[in-house]
């Protein structure tokens, strides 16, 4: 099964948990170790553990161990091609591993290696669900809580929207900072460290009396709660990025979106029926503050930074350009070839920032609109977030706790937006993305539309009746004539065809998109600057919206919310006529 290893075939050793190629003659390239089934019979190009120089996979039979895109052989007609060819993603080039949803019995015929690695990579999904949901614990309970938070400490939704503004300006500037300590000490740690630290402000904000509360107060805890939550994303990407093949990582990201997806919605019901039960706002907190708690405490215990700690193969693919960094710090460039001439590896935010700059990302037309676009995907998302229950509460006159439950249509249908999102791009071909890509944000930019209209309407039929002790408060603080349970249904239905129609090119855009125009020495800082970007966006959704509901209503807020949605729209038509560029062009390069 093994062809004998010509010359120019690179060596590969390892040193640490992770592998430089040592040059003999030829250039470097990665190891052949996904074998398609084809008619057209080659060469076998030579597997190697990360650890030892012999094949760990010489039990499993190439018809037995195969991408994804093997479970559509039957449905094709054909027997599976490379899955560059099916849109996968993959190709030739791809580290080895049996399907993520292998059947037992399918996986029983791979080698003992490679059932290992299956049943390692289903312990790591399920740890990375549980803890970034987690982060949601620390993150919704403030939604949830907010109406009741207000009306405990007399304060504006004008006022607090400062904090939430705040909050998310430190968000952004976490995320460049996590971003650069994530491509130095690894997803691993900041993942774990980053939810402690979050469920210490969750605990200090819980802590803060009816009494005492005051906007400053409020501002630091839950901006030095928004700086720990910052790292969370990043460094679980870069952990599916470790532990997953390409191939795999779009499905694999909308498995791990259903944390801040079905888990959101799971919390905002469980913390709805305990502000309905008469848990304060402060109780709301220190629930939250245990469940994360819980959630973490298995990831420190059995969460691994990549296989290679556990003597399995490597998932990530050798770049040429900048070989995999072993423990040393070192790597052999085109200038030298020895640890003596070879470059250090650094963490400092100057670096980090060359890495973005340089000509896999800064340079490439299709990341700069990924960070023009994330900007209006987050502000769109946060202020549903934010705000959601409120406007439930206020428009519809709907008790708190009845919202909270109520708003969980958003991330219920992010979830399978999220899902279905991460399978449906992993079976498009690559140069048919931008066509699913824009049309899903045209979607969600003319049911935007649609819903500012309803609520336009709806705002203008409501009587306002001011509420009693409040003076201060304006249009938007009146509790509204009672609704029809029918234009609640249809509201409610609009935001969660929203969340349907957006999650998931959100979620590409600052996920497999992002990934996928960077190399193993940015990935972090390269999806850091993606989502800080989104956050600066995302400073608007605090005080910007306060301001402009106490103005002038909800109805004038949802209308600017779908202004962003067709400016979003242009920006990924734009990205979609770029892709082709770039395809066609690769296509005239070929011939």
């Amino acid at each position: 099964m093994h062809a004998s290893t010509p010359p120019g075939t690179p060596r590969v050793s390892t040193a640490g948990r992770l592998a430089h190629v040592e040059h003999s003659e030829g250039p470097t390239i990665f190891n052949t170790v996904l074998r398609p089934r084809s008619p057209v019979a080659g060469p076998a190009s030579p597997r190697q553990s990360p650890s030892e120089h012999r094949d760990p996979f010489g039990a499993a039979h190439g018809s037995d161990v195969d991408d994804d895109a093997d479970d559509d052989d039957d449905a094709l007609g054909h027997p599976m091609q490379d899955p560059a060819s099916l849109g996968g993603g993959g190709g030739a080039s791809e580290p080895q591993c049996l399907p993520l949803f292998a059947s037992a019995s399918r996986a029983a015929v791979g080698s003992p290696v490679l059932q290992e690695l299956l049943r390692w990579q289903r312990i790591t999904l399920l740890l990375l669900i549980a803890v970034y949901t987690g982060y949601y614990f620390c993150r919704t309970n403030l939604s949830v809580a907010l109406p009741t938070l207000l009306h405990a400490t007399h304060i504006s939704k004008g006022q607090f929207g400062s904090v939430i503004s705040f909050g998310y300006g430190f968000y952004a500037m976490g995320k460049l900072a996590n971003g650069v300590l994530i491509d130095r000490v690894g997803g691993h740690n900041i993942l774990i460290a980053c939810l402690l630290g979050s469920i210490l402000c969750t605990v200090a904000f819980g802590s803060v009396s009816d009494e005492s509360a005051s906007i400053p107060l409020f501002s630091v805890i839950w901006s030095a709660n928004r700086v720990f939550q910052s790292g969370g994303w990043p460094a679980l990407t870069t952990l599916v990025r470790n532990w997953f093949p390409p191939m795999q990582h779009g499905k694999i990201m909308g498995i791990a979106s259903l944390s801040y997806s079905l888990g959101d919605a799971i919390i905002r019901l469980v913390l709805g029926k305990l502000v309905s039960a008469g848990f304060t706002w402060q109780q709301i907190f220190f629930f939250s503050a245990f469940c994360g708690t819980a959630l973490v405490a298995p990831a420190i215990a059995f969460l691994k930074s990549s296989p290679t700690v556990l003597g399995l193969p490597t998932m990530l693919k050798q770049d040429p350009a900048k070989p995999i960094l072993p423990a040393g710090g070192w790597a052999p460039t085109s200038d030298s070839a020895s640890p003596g001439t070879a470059v250090r590896h650094s963490g400092r935010v100057a670096r980090a920032w060359d890495a973005v700059a340089s000509n896999t990302l800064l340079a490439q037309p299709k990341y700069l609109l990924l960070l023009l676009q994330s900007p209006l995907f987050t502000w769109t998302r946060e202020i549903f977030n934010s705000w959601v229950v409120v406007y439930l509460h206020e428009a519809f006159s709907i008790d708190e706790g009845t919202a909270s439950v109520v708003s969980l249509a958003f991330p219920l249908l992010a979830a399978v937006s999220s899902v279905g999102g991460g399978f449906l791009i992993d079976r498009v071909a690559r140069h048919r993305r931008g066509v699913v890509y824009t049309t899903l944000v045209l979607c969600a930019a003319l049911t935007m539309s649609v819903f500012a209209t309803v609520a336009t309407h709806h705002q203008a039929a409501s009587a306002p009746v001011p509420p009693e002790g409040h003076p201060e408060h304006t249009l938007a603080t009146a509790v509204a004539t009672p609704a029809s349970s029918g234009t609640v249904a249809l509201a409610v239905a609009l935001i969660g065809l929203a969340a349907l129609f957006s999650t998931a090119p959100a979620s590409w855009a600052e996920g497999i998109f992002a990934l996928e125009l960077a190399n193993h020495g940015n990935a972090g800082i390269a999806v850091a600057a993606v989502h800080s970007s989104g956050y600066i966006g995302a400073i608007l959704a605090g005080k910007f919206v306060g301001s402009v509901v106490e103005a002038h209503g909800w109805g004038r807020l949802f209308v600017l919310m779908s202004l962003a949605s067709l400016v979003n729209a242009v920006l990924a038509a734009v990205y979609w006529y770029v892709d082709a560029e770039e395809h066609d062009a690769g296509i005239r390069k070929a011939a």
